[in-house]
């Protein structure tokens, strides 16, 4: 039971993450891009609990551990040269960031279902991963209005994932 709930709170705290990412622009973020990054997260994430689920159920839980804690370095590493003071973390040109995330959720939903977690928990996965999004989204909103001249609010979303990763690990 204490699984589940750990893997519930890792799924929320990533999307929490990921949600977070449209809003740290200098610009105002558009809700085009909020819907982008949804489908990037979420739709993996089924994906992976689906094909997780019917294949690669005999695989080791911590085989999808360390993978995780290795994808969230390589998220950090990316969107950190990636970020710009305008256009945050979510640039226009680039869309490496968005095969990367959509991968680090595919492993996240493999993890899940290497659990021995049903597949039915997709109904229960995709509205925590949505208010996740949207409160992160809605979060960072209100630290940039809070905290309007704090430099290093923009790298919270990255302090967060360093979290995640050392979470994965335990």
């Amino acid at each position: 039971m204490l699984q589940f709930f750990g893997e519930i709170f890792t799924i929320f705290l990533a999307c929490f993450i990921i949600g977070m990412l449209p809003a740290a622009k200098g610009r105002s973020p558009f809700p085009v891009l909020m819907v982008i990054t949804g489908c990037i997260s979420i739709l993996p994430l089924i994906f992976g609990l689906v094909i997780g689920a019917a294949f690669f159920f005999w695989l080791p839980v911590l085989l999808f551990k360390i993978l995780l804690f290795v994808m969230c370095f390589v998220i950090i590493l990316l969107l950190f040269s990636l970020h710009h003071p305008s256009y945050g973390y979510l640039p226009y040109k680039k869309h490496i960031h968005l095969i990367v995330i959509g991968v680090f959720f595919f492993l996240l939903g493999m993890e899940f279902a290497a659990f021995g977690f049903s597949a039915w928990f997709i109904l229960l996965l995709v509205p925590l991963g949505v208010a996740g999004m949207i409160a992160g989204f809605l979060l960072m909103i209100k630290l940039f209005i809070s905290f309007k001249y704090v430099a290093f609010i923009h790298f919270l979303p990255l302090i967060l994932l360093l979290l995640l990763a050392v979470l994965k690990l335990l």
